[in-house]
């Protein structure tokens, strides 16, 4: 009985052609030989352990940041100081039209206060609020899209564009990342969360 589907001969080897017979003979062999060498590559490249490709470890944070109790005033030495006075892990969004997260993402959101004492000047490296940055089990993996600052109304977010001498600010920070757990790091401190 003939087989139904194309059949090439060569040294004795049967070579099924998977698309059909319009396919060329060199490109069937360019797919033949793509569908041996990938898991030659891949498996070149991973290190498997149980069955489970092991991640590289992740570079460790510098020594010298500050590990910070959420409702502990930091200090900068600026004439400024902050609390981080919150930390929730994907809290529900209450803004009116929050946008959708991407696969796997979590929101990280930090309720911040800072005060500013009469002495202050705003320097370039006074602490800014938008590099909260999240190092969870495979290091640093903040992300960055327009669904987390749209998750809560504008108003409940920390304005922190022009600081003023002995100012009072108080607000959300959101931060997105792939892990629910690990260090919040802000220059030269972290907090853990979940917090």
């Amino acid at each position: 009985m003939e087989s139904a589907l194309p059949v090439t001969r060569r040294t004795g080897i049967a070579d099924i052609h998977p698309i059909g017979p319009s396919v060329p003979q060199n490109a069937a062999v360019r797919i033949r030989l793509a569908l041996i060498a990938c898991p030659l590559l891949i498996a070149g490249c991973t290190t498997t352990v149980a069955g489970t490709a092991a991640p590289a470890p992740p570079r460790p944070l510098k020594s010298s940041i500050i590990a910070v109790d959420v409702g502990d005033w930091v200090d900068t030495g600026q004439g400024l100081r902050f609390v981080v006075e919150k930390i929730e892990v994907d809290p529900k969004c209450t803004a009116e039209k929050p946008l959708p997260l991407g696969r796997n993402r979590h929101l990280v959101v930090l309720t911040v206060a800072v005060e500013t004492g009469a002495g202050f000047v705003k320097r370039s490296d006074t602490p800014v609020w938008d590099t909260f940055l999240t190092y969870g089990p495979y290091g640093f993996d903040t992300l960055i899209s327009s669904a987390g600052p749209r998750c809560f109304p504008q108003e409940q977010s920390i304005h922190w564009s022009d600081p003023k001498p002995n100012g009072r600010y108080r607000g959300k920070v959101v931060v997105e990342t792939y892990s629910t757990e690990g260090l919040v790091v802000h220059k030269d401190w972290k907090w853990a969360y979940p917090g």
